[in-house]
C-alpha cells in the first residue's frame, strides 16, 4: 500500500475504543455485500475505516459515508475548520471515502489529487485529507460535509436563499478558476450546500482538467473574426455531423468534412452551448453557464430544467429560448452549421423573466426576483464564452454582492 498524498506527521496518539456502528441496515443486500468485499480486498483500509453506506456512484467512481477510527493519531487541522468539523474528543468524524473504479486512468486520477492538494484552503471547495492505492485500488479520503439534497429545498427558497447559495458556489468558482481549474461537472449534486448553515461546498473533481493556456485569446480572437464577417456561408465543420435530427434541424446534405472532435464530459443539461458544438476553445466559462442553468432552476422551480438526451436536442432547447438567430449566430463562432427548421421553433429569443413567468406559471414568485437577479441569470448564460460572467464579477454583481 502507497500514500499519495499523505496528511501531516501524527502527533499525540491516542487510544481510541472501537465504535459499535455497522453498515446501515438500510441498504440493500448487494451494496452491503460490494462493502464488505471491498474492505476484505483492503484489510488495512478496514482497520482505519469503517464504511457505514454508499452516499454516491458515478461512472469513474463509488462514495463512501464512513468513520474516521484514527483520527485523532494525525494533524489534520489543515482540513478541519475548512471543512467545518466541530467536536468533542470522544465524538465520532466522519469522513467520504471516494472509490476510484480501476477503469479509470492513472493520469486522471493523478490529476484530481493535484487539483485538490492544489485547492487546499480555498473556501466552498472540499479539501483532500489522503489519498492512498493498493495495487489497481485508489481511495480519496474527504471530509464528510453534513447537506440536504436540492430537490428537498429549492422550490421553497426565497430570493436571499438563492442568493446565499450562489455566493458560496461562485467563491468556489472563483478559487478553481484562479488555479485555472475547469470542473467541468457544476450542478447541485456535486455542490454540498448546508441549508441550516448556509455553508456549501463543491466536490467531485472526477472531470476537472486545467485550462490549456491561450484558450481564451483564441476564443475572444475568433468573436472578433466573425464579428466582422457578413457572410452566411456555411462554416468548415457541419454539427452533429451523421447524426439523425429528424424535424429538429438541418444538416447540407453529402457532407464530406472531417467531423470534430473535443471533450464533451459533463452533465447533461448543465453543458454549455461550447461543448454541445464541440469547440476545442472551452475554458473556464463552462462552469460559468453551469451555474446559471442552477440558477434557471431556482427561479422556475424546475429540476432539472433542460432535459434533452442527445446533443443535438439539446441545441434546439436552447433554441426555444435564444431563438434561431441567436443559435445560428453563436454555431458559426464555434465554426459549425447549424440550422432549424421546426415551424415552432422562434426566431428572437423569450426574456429570462418572461420564461420565468412562463414556467412558473405564478407570477406571485418571479416578482419577488429582483431586475439584478435576471440580469446575473442573463450574464451566466450568455451564449458567447467570450462575453460571459466570470465567477469573480459574479460575487461583484449586485445580486449577490446585496
Amino acid at each position: 500500500m502507497s500514500v499519495l498524498f499523505a496528511r501531516n506527521i501524527p502527533v499525540d496518539v491516542i487510544p481510541e475504543d472501537p465504535y459499535d456502528s455497522d453498515i446501515d441496515p438500510s441498504e440493500d443486500r448487494g451494496t452491503a455485500d460490494e462493502i464488505e468485499m471491498f474492505l476484505d480486498s483492503w484489510p488495512e483500509l478496514a482497520q482505519r475505516f469503517r464504511i457505514l453506506k454508499k452516499i454516491g456512484e458515478g461512472t469513474f467512481s463509488s462514495v463512501y459515508k464512513a468513520i474516521d477510527l484514527k483520527h485523532d493519531e494525525h494533524d489534520n487541522s489543515t482540513w478541519v475548520k475548512q471543512a467545518g468539523v466541530n467536536r468533542n474528543k470522544t465524538d465520532v468524524v466522519h469522513v467520504a471515502l471516494k472509490r476510484i473504479y480501476e477503469t479509470s486512468s492513472a493520469n486522471r486520477i493523478m490529476s484530481e489529487i493535484k487539483m485538490l492538494a492544489d485547492l487546499t484552503g480555498s473556501d466552498c471547495v472540499v479539501p483532500i485529507i489522503t489519498a492512498e492505492r493498493k495495487g489497481d485500488q485508489v481511495v480519496i479520503v474527504l471530509p464528510y460535509f453534513e447537506h440536504q439534497d436540492f430537490r428537498d429545498y429549492f422550490t421553497s427558497c426565497k430570493v436571499d436563499d438563492i442568493r446565499c447559495y450562489m455566493r458560496q458556489l461562485f467563491t468556489a468558482l472563483k478559487a478553481l478558476h484562479e488555479h485555472g481549474i475547469m470542473h467541468r461537472d457544476i450542478k447541485p449534486s456535486n455542490f454540498m450546500y448546508n441549508f441550516i448553515t448556509r455553508r456549501g461546498m463543491l466536490t467531485d473533481f472526477g472531470l476537472a482538467q486545467f485550462q490549456q493556456r491561450n484558450v481564451a485569446t483564441r476564443l475572444v480572437e475568433a468573436a472578433k473574426v466573425q464579428s466582422s464577417k457578413t457572410s452566411k456561408k456555411p462554416a468548415a465543420t457541419s454539427f452533429m455531423e451523421n447524426v439523425e435530427f429528424g424535424t429538429s434541424a438541418k444538416i447540407p446534405k453529402n457532407e464530406t468534412r472531417p467531423s470534430k472532435k473535443a471533450n464533451r464530459a459533463g452533465t447533461r443539461g448543465f453543458r454549455a452551448p461550447e461543448v454541445l458544438f464541440k469547440s476545442q476553445c472551452q475554458t473556464t466559462a463552462i462552469d460559468v453557464w453551469s451555474c446559471g442553468v442552477t440558477l434557471l432552476c431556482f427561479f422556475t422551480h424546475c429540476f432539472p430544467f433542460f432535459e434533452s438526451n442527445d446533443d443535438a436536442n439539446a441545441v434546439v432547447e436552447l433554441a426555444c429560448i435564444f431563438g434561431t438567430n441567436k443559435m445560428e449566430e453563436v454555431a458559426r463562432l464555434h465554426n459549425v452549421t447549424w440550422q432549424s427548421n421546426l415551424p415552432k421553433l422562434k426566431k428572437e429569443s423569450i426574456g429570462f423573466k418572461a420564461l420565468c413567468e412562463l414556467v412558473t406559471g405564478d407570477g406571485l414568485f418571479t416578482r419577488q426576483i429582483p431586475p439584478e437577479g435576471y440580469d446575473l441569470l442573463e450574464r451566466c448564460l450568455e451564449l458567447d464564452p467570450a462575453k460571459r460572467i466570470t465567477a469573480k464579477d459574479a460575487l461583484n454583481h449586485p445580486f449577490i454582492r446585496n
